[in-house]
C-alpha cells in the first residue's frame, strides 16, 4: 500500500508541473489550455493520494 501512496503522490507532483508547462505552451501559443482535463486527472491522483494516507494511518 506504501508503493501505491508514494506513486499518487509522485504522479500528482508530476501531472501538476506537466499541466503548467503545457498552460505555459498554450499561453504562447495562444491556445486555451483544457483545464478540466488536468483538474480532473489531478483530483483523481489527490483524491486517492489521501484515501490511501488515511488507509495508512
Amino acid at each position: 500500500m506504501m508503493f501505491l501512496w508514494d506513486g499518487c503522490y509522485i504522479g500528482s507532483s508530476l501531472w501538476m508541473a506537466h499541466w503548467t508547462q503545457q498552460a505555459s505552451e498554450d499561453l504562447v501559443n495562444g491556445v486555451e489550455t483544457e483545464n478540466f482535463f488536468y483538474l480532473a486527472i489531478y483530483s483523481v491522483l489527490s483524491l486517492s493520494y489521501g484515501i490511501l494516507a488515511f488507509l495508512r494511518s
